[in-house]
């Protein structure tokens, strides 16, 4: 049969102990609080993947927007450059007419720079001769003659110059 050895008085020790246990309500008790714990974790759990949700759908709204910031930013880059090119070109432009204007400018005042000078020149000539055949005449023609010949010359000069 079966002998009393150390351990079959373990065995009935334990069993003791279990009723015990059993009778003071001890295993309602760790069932409560292990379903407790259970729940709190469950409920933890539900949290986390409510929070997992919601990071979710932010996570996808902020890729939303920062795409279309993206867009936003491309296409104001995009109209800057068009507005400097545009800028550029009518800078270009501008300046070509005022280069343009200011040779226009500079020609009329070359022009009219030649044009006194050789009004200058001529009137010097004209009053170098003038002086140069008043003196020869008055030399060597007497008065008469030299009134008739300044006279004629004076009208000459006149149809010449007009």
């Amino acid at each position: 049969m079966w002998s009393m050895t150390d351990t079959f008085w373990t065995l009935i020790a334990l069993i003791i102990f279990f009723i015990f246990l059993s009778m003071l309500g001890i295993p309602s008790r760790i069932i409560r609080i292990l379903d407790h714990r259970a729940e709190r974790i469950s409920n933890e759990l539900e949290e986390a993947r409510r929070l997992r949700e919601k990071a979710q759908r932010i996570l996808s709204e902020y890729r939303c927007k920062y795409f279309e910031a993206e867009k936003e930013a491309k296409t104001i880059i995009g109209t800057a450059e068009r507005a400097a090119e545009a800028f550029t070109i009518e800078t270009y432009k501008k300046n070509q007419a005022y280069i343009k204007c200011r040779r226009k400018i500079t020609e009329q005042k070359i022009a009219q720079a030649k044009a006194n000078a050789f009004n200058t020149v001529y009137s010097t000539v004209v009053d170098l001769a003038i002086y140069a055949a008043k003196k020869v005449l008055s030399e060597e023609i007497d008065k008469k003659e030299a009134d008739g010949l300044f006279q004629t010359s004076l009208s000459e000069l006149k149809v010449h110059l007009h």
